[in-house]
């Protein structure tokens, strides 16, 4: 086995009239093997002081505390070696100048500090105090000629020790300065030199200072041992282990080698037992830590994210809020990196379709997604027309495998983005859609975004009727054994107040009266509306629902109504007229009162389309349909006074088993009175449509203009409430004018007898 050996010089001395310590330190290094198994040695020289101060009991000390140092609890270690040799003052130079004497004996070459050894400990024991302190002698000099027979300890020395007991005091010797000038070789070829004063004595390990360090006040390399030597051992054991160590540091990325080992390089921070620079320094594949990241086998496991979106309603208005949900959709068995999301609104005008956002992938539409977009092509998806607001709420999220994550709060998803309120400036037909979108879907870097199909809202309105010059009563016939029939209409809330239906007199039902004013409550027409302070806007129903009746006692959570369990019967009105009324003739399918003269025509099997057309005065006709539907194609209109009696008040009676008006007609003065003899019947309907009710169909305002009575009424109209000043303005108005009462008093005079058959008392209304 080859073994090359280095060699660290250090000297640590003791100076002084008794003792010197020499340390010496070597390295070995196992070529053969791996370098990072390097061992080395650490040979320090003790250098003893025997002058004559120091005495023979505290020789015997010295000798004492040196062996412990092979004991355990001294240095007690096979990597620290230890030598020594002794001085006091000799003359040791003959005639020639050349040094004829070793005035460094007794001396002991290197021995193991692992276990004793006889042979070092007796030559220990052949020291005696005696003579003068020589500090030259003792670093192993006499003038600047070293001493021959000690060489061979110094040359593999790394650390002396020089212990002392006083000041030089042999002037032969150069005195401090000569034993500096010594010392200084020693550090000059490379050893280290410490040195320890026995005793207290500052301005000895000043001097101390000086001859180690050139520095009579750099005490780094000095100490001081007690005065009967009784801590010599545990001083040196600490000094030469800390010496030894500095010497030999070991390597910073593997402490089993020393730092000057060529292998003593940066670990590969991935695998300690490579360096960092081996060309199999790879970190570990993030998907499969067993293999390094540049094992062929290191892909990412694909995975597929699908985002969606939804909302509570498809529709909205006043008050209203709809609420969104966000879903992403991992069917994979792999959880995602972590993945940003993002919620995107396009807010489209109305009339604009938004089916290219709700099926948002045009090259195929069954998929429910679309890679690669920006507000840009959303836009173009609704040919520009509206608006495109990114990230109103995003995040980073990782979506584990087979499951469906739904956004929360906690992801943050809230505000705008998790709820829709209406926006006033919002024109009635926008629609308000919501996207959600989410980076790099998949595995790979591309796609680089996946836009979900949109959820969109139509922002609508409630159309409102108003009923001037009389009451509303609902429930007309029997008492029902279920639920009552009531009176349900729609609020709208404002920030200027609150709108809806209303009635300019009393409202009577055997149910619930929920949203319809009584006494013209919620009265107004332009944009201010009740007054509305917010919270819930039934809280101040009492002050617009003065005329509501209840003669029942009610739950006190229930809704104002509840008027009577049994309500009037009201069925015979239209067989007293039909009775009461001359028939003229049987009628066709069309209808034209402009040129009739006064009396009842029927159509007893049939439908009937009633013209456009004026009611002359003084004619009094009644159109009868028993079993058909009679559909008012346009504008009805009475003459226009003035009369000089009530039997010149035109009225024009529509009797008919179910009546629809036209969405073109705005204007219907007549009586429109719907039998009701099976559940298809008695139905009064303001606006006959065939392609679904929107905001564009029926939209023209719907005056009547005279009594109503039917089973069920579909008020279908949509005018008003598209801007905030028209918020008051009603889709239908139900007209009970004084006009109809005139005529029915006049056309009641005569010989019979008028019987009174129901009253209902009214406050006065001013």
């Amino acid at each position: 086995m080859s073994v090359r050996s280095v060699i660290t010089k250090s000297l640590l001395l003791l100076g002084g009239s008794a003792l010197s310590v020499l340390a010496y330190c070597a390295i070995t290094t196992d070529v053969a093997q791996a370098q990072s198994v390097s061992q080395r040695e650490c040979n320090t020289v003790i250098v003893f002081d025997r002058s004559g101060s120091v005495g023979g009991p505290n020789l015997e000390v010295l000798r004492e505390q040196t062996r412990r140092l092979f004991q355990p609890g001294g240095l007690d270690s096979s990597k620290i070696n230890v030598a020594f040799w002794s001085f006091s003052d000799e003359y040791a130079i003959d005639w020639t100048g050349a040094i004829n004497k070793n005035f460094n004996a007794p001396f002991h070459d290197f021995v193991s500090s692992k276990g004793v050894n006889s042979s070092f400990n007796n030559a220990m024991n052949a020291m005696t105090s005696v003579g003068g302190t020589n500090y030259q002698q003792g670093f192993g000099y006499q003038g600047n000629i070293a001493n021959p027979y000690t060489q061979a300890i110094v040359d593999r020395a790394d650390i002396i020790t020089f212990l002392t007991d006083g000041d030089p005091n042999w002037n032969a010797g150069g005195g401090l300065e000569g034993g500096r000038i010594a010392a200084q070789k020693h550090r000059d070829a490379g050893r280290v030199t410490i040195g320890g004063i026995i005793g207290s004595n500052a301005d000895m390990l000043r001097n101390l200072n000086y001859v180690l360090t050139n520095d009579l006040n750099n005490g780094n390399d000095s100490f001081q041992v007690s005065g009967n030597y009784s801590d010599l051992s545990k001083v040196l054991t600490s000094r030469i282990e800390k010496k030894c160590k500095e010497l030999n540091p070991p390597c910073q990325y593997d402490p089993s080698i020393l730092a000057d080992d060529p292998s003593c390089v940066p670990r590969c921070q991935f695998n300690p037992n490579i360096p960092n620079n081996s060309p199999q320094c790879f970190p570990p594949c993030p998907y499969n830590t067993t293999i390094p990241q540049n094992d062929p086998r290191c892909v990412k496991p694909p995975y597929e994210l699908k985002p969606s979106t939804s909302s509570s309603s498809s529709s909205m208005s006043s008050n209203d809020s709809v609420g969104l949900t966000y879903t992403v959709d991992n069917k994979t068995a792999v959880r995602s990196d972590p993945t940003g999301w993002s919620i995107t609104q396009v807010v489209v005008e109305k009339g604009q379709s938004v089916d290219r956002l709700k099926k948002i992938n045009d090259s195929n539409p069954d998929l429910t997604y679309a890679d690669g977009l920006n507000c840009t092509e959303l836009l173009q998806k609704v040919n520009r027309a509206g608006t495109c607001k990114p990230n109103i709420a995003s995040g980073t999220k990782v979506f584990d495998q087979n499951k469906t994550t739904t956004l929360a709060p906690s992801d943050g998803i809230g505000g705008a983005a998790s709820t829709l309120v209406i926006d006033d400036a919002w024109p009635v037909g926008t629609k308000v859609c919501y996207l959600l979108s989410i980076d790099r879907p998949t595995e790979n870097d591309t796609p680089r975004n996946r836009y979900g199909n949109a959820s969109c809202i139509t922002i609508g309105k409630r159309p409102t009727v108003q009923v001037w010059g009389g009451d509303v009563r609902v429930g007309s016939g029997a008492a029902n054994t279920g639920d009552q029939p009531g009176i349900k209409t729609a609020l709208t809330i404002r920030n200027s107040g609150i709108f809806g239906s209303w009635s300019e007199y009393g409202a009577f039902a055997p149910g619930k009266i929920v949203g319809f004013s009584t006494a013209s409550g919620l009265a107004n027409e332009g944009p201010t509306g009740f007054p509305y302070s917010g919270g819930d806007p039934f809280a101040t129903r009492a002050a617009w629902s003065k005329l509501t009746f209840a003669n029942k006692t009610v739950n006190p959570d229930d809704e104002y109504g509840n008027f009577s369990s049994t309500g009037i019967d009201s069925s015979t009105t239209a067989s007293n007229i039909v009775k009461t009324t001359k028939k003229i003739a049987d009628t066709g399918g069309v209808f034209n009162v402009s040129s009739l003269q006064s009396g009842l025509y029927e159509n007893p099997a049939g439908d009937v389309v009633v013209e456009a057309g004026d009611v002359p005065a003084g004619k009094s006709i009644v159109l009868y349909v028993p079993k058909g539907k009679v559909t008012i194609a346009g504008d009805i209109k009475y003459a226009n006074g003035p009369f000089r009696s009530a039997a010149e008040i035109p009225q024009f009676i529509i009797i008919a088993k179910n009546i629809d008006i036209n969405s073109n007609v705005g204007r219907v003065d007549s009586w429109l009175l719907a039998q009701s003899s099976d559940d298809d019947s008695g139905v009064i309907s303001t606006c006959e449509t065939k392609s679904g009710l929107t905001i564009d169909t029926c939209s023209k305002q719907l005056r009547i203009n005279g009594p109503i009575v039917a089973k069920r009424i579909h008020l279908l109209r949509t005018a008003g409430g598209d801007s905030k000043d028209d918020q008051g303005t009603p889709a239908e108005i139900i007209n009970f004018r004084a006009d109809a009462l005139l005529w029915a008093y006049g056309s009641g005079r005569s010989e019979q007898r008028v019987m009174t058959t129901h009253t209902t008392e009214l406050p006065v209304r001013y």
